[in-house]
């Protein structure tokens, strides 16, 4: 999930802002910018058919480009608040896996969808954006040599249909994101209500006194007496040997079952739970594996009666201290389990994605019309160094 994340492609900062009233300043940066003020004024009031054609396919261009930009940036910025989601929910999704399983399969496989889609929404705008930038000006710049605007105005077409054929292929991807998120926000609605019946109902079945009842000296010398023998407390015991895995940075335990609950074979039931222990089950030891040890000796050691009874006072009592931690660490991590499936249970607020303007796919249709009928003369020299000026401008900005 994370992988995907860092994969989405690095996005284009800065793109062509270039427009019709910029355009004497550019003439002005030219070589021939030594041309009598006089002279400049006749040839832009004597500017042919073709060049008005190919200013208007720049104002085009600088659209286009913007409108890429603000795609881009838009589902870059959608994509870096929707890792804090990614983020919370690879903390807790153990918790969520065994109290909520079925809904959250279906979670899971939505979130992976709006990875991949924030990444190859990127892909195909960055795609677009080199190939404007390349391709299709790469073309133009090889003729700008050339005096006859045919070659201007025909290669000018592979950017504007380019601009126009992607960009429906961009927002497929913002309907599938929102599709995704908005049935995220249902079933996470759904899997709240599974995960807090079940997982609260854990929490009171965990009953620490009823696990770690007092030892009575009648039994001492007796060997396991540690930990309850009633209904109540083998199923505080079976609660506990699962879900002290989920709690961060371990628990007081430790690895393996705790102390006072029995065979290893209580741990078969963990079988149909569906977590994959490999990846959570504690190994570091801790105070269980101690307590276990400690018990051993009293089994072997021949103390005297008021010792052996001190020790196991001691015992119980580190024992239900243990117990109460993990408890109070589980319920902390349930309250912050339950609050980040809350959050998930609204769809996440992402950014209204501008569709590609009508206005815009209309003109750039019409300016490919324009072109197959443009008579397509020669340029004078001042066209000829106005539209290399107005190519590098852009190329760079595309860069």
């Amino acid at each position: 999930m994370h992988d995907a994340l860092d994969g989405l492609s690095k996005k284009c900062d800065e793109v062509m802002a270039y427009c019709t009233a910029a355009k004497k300043r550019l003439t002005d940066a030219l070589i021939w910018d030594k041309i009598g003020e006089e002279e400049l004024t006749m040839l832009e009031a004597d500017e042919s058919s073709e060049a008005t054609l190919m200013n208007h396919f720049y104002e085009l261009a600088s659209e286009c480009t913007e409108w890429y930009k603000g795609a881009s940036n838009d589902f870059a910025g959608d994509a870096e608040a929707f890792e804090a989601i990614i983020k919370s929910v690879g903390a807790h999704k153990h918790m969520i896996m065994n109290y909520a399983k079925a809904e959250f399969h279906t979670v899971k496989d939505k979130l992976f969808n709006i990875v991949g889609a924030f990444r190859d929404v990127q892909r195909v705008i960055e795609s677009t954006e080199g190939y404007l930038g390349g391709n299709a000006l790469r073309y133009m710049e090889k003729r700008i040599g050339s005096p006859m605007w045919k070659y201007q105005l025909k290669y000018s077409t592979k950017f504007t249909k380019k601009c126009a054929f992607d960009a429906p292929r961009v927002m497929e991807f913002a309907g599938k994101i929102e599709e995704s998120n908005t049935l995220i926000a249902k079933k996470m609605t759904l899997a709240g209500a599974e995960f807090a019946k079940k997982s609260h109902a854990d929490l009171r079945a965990w009953d620490c006194d009823a696990m770690y009842p007092a030892p009575k000296k009648v039994d001492l010398g007796v060997p396991s007496w540690l930990g309850g023998v009633t209904e109540a407390a083998n199923q505080g015991f079976k609660i506990y040997n699962v879900v002290k895995n989920f709690i961060p940075g371990g628990s007081t335990a430790g690895a393996g079952t705790v102390p006072g609950s029995g065979s290893e074979m209580e741990l078969i039931e963990l079988a149909a739970s569906g977590v994959d222990w490999g990846l959570v089950k504690e190994t570091a030891l801790g105070v269980g594996s101690k307590l276990k040890a400690t018990l051993e000796e009293d089994i072997l050691t021949a103390e005297g009666k008021k010792a052996a009874w001190a020790k196991r006072l001691q015992i119980h009592r580190q024992a239900l201290a243990m117990c109460n931690a993990d408890k109070r660490a589980f319920a902390a991590e349930l309250k912050e389990t339950q609050a980040t499936i809350e959050a998930m249970s609204t769809p996440v607020k992402f950014e209204k994605i501008t569709g590609f303007p009508k206005k815009l796919k209309t003109e750039l249709i019409a300016y490919t019309g324009s072109v197959a009928e443009a008579a397509a003369g020669d340029m004078t020299k001042g066209e000829q160094a106005t539209c290399k000026q107005q190519l590098m401008a852009l190329k760079t900005e595309c860069t």
